[in-house]
């Protein structure tokens, strides 16, 4: 386990190679080129980044050094409802390196989320725990925590689309998943951020109404 910090952005981080690679979230690492990272004995060391895949909400970084202990990695395919779990990262305004517990509630497809195969599970994942490793009872990695969804009394709905597609959509400072989407959220004044790379970041403050239906058009400039 690591904690990753940048200028503006921190969050987890767990090594999967005894060589220093670690693996964290494509929104932590997204415009970085490197991270520091703190080991939990202390040692800080820089994390060069060498992967990100922003659809799947995946980056690889690489630490100088190695001996280092890592984690092993789960198929998707023996996840299993109901099995117990602890999410592991460094939330803040709390300790470094927190662990909470809790059962794999479902498993499969998540659209309104981002591609690939989701696992929701009911250990509390809190900001900070962005990154970090979901294990199953043997200690093996089967997710990486992404998000925290919480569930509101919905008045809006938004379509956002985007030019390009697949932009990082972040609502309120809360990467929510990639353009285009149909997303659902109370009703007042919300900050919209599309991401993409290559192109300067598009930002708006939209305002909803109850019981509303708001259509988002942005077009992304090249950079």
């Amino acid at each position: 386990m690591v904690f990753l910090k940048s200028l503006t952005k921190s969050g987890t981080g767990f090594f999967i190679t005894a060589t220093g690679v670690i693996a964290t979230n494509a929104h932590l690492a997204r415009g970085e080129e490197a991270l520091l990272a703190t080991l939990p004995n202390g040692t800080q060391l820089e994390a060069k980044i060498v992967y990100v895949d922003p659809d799947l909400d995946i980056a690889l970084a690489k630490t100088p050094g190695e001996g280092f202990p890592h984690l092993p990695l789960a198929g998707a395919a023996t996840v299993r409802q109901g099995e117990s779990v602890l999410a592991i990262g460094n939330p803040g305004d709390a300790m470094l390196f927190s662990v909470t517990k809790g059962i794999v509630s479902a498993i499969g497809r998540f659209d309104a989320a981002g591609p690939g195969t989701w696992i929701q599970t009911d250990a509390p994942i809190n900001p900070g725990n962005t990154g970090g490793p979901l294990l199953n009872s043997r200690g093996e990695v089967i997710g990486i925590n992404s998000q925290k969804l919480i569930k509101k009394n919905v008045f809006g709905v938004t379509e956002i689309t985007s030019d390009p597609d697949g932009g990082e959509i972040f609502l309120d400072n809360k990467f929510v998943g990639t353009s285009p989407a149909t997303l659902r959220f109370s009703e007042g004044v919300h900050v919209l951020i599309i991401k993409s790379p290559h192109h300067a970041d598009w930002q708006r403050s939209i305002t909803v109404l109850k019981d509303s239906v708001v259509t988002v058009k942005a077009t992304l400039n090249s950079i």
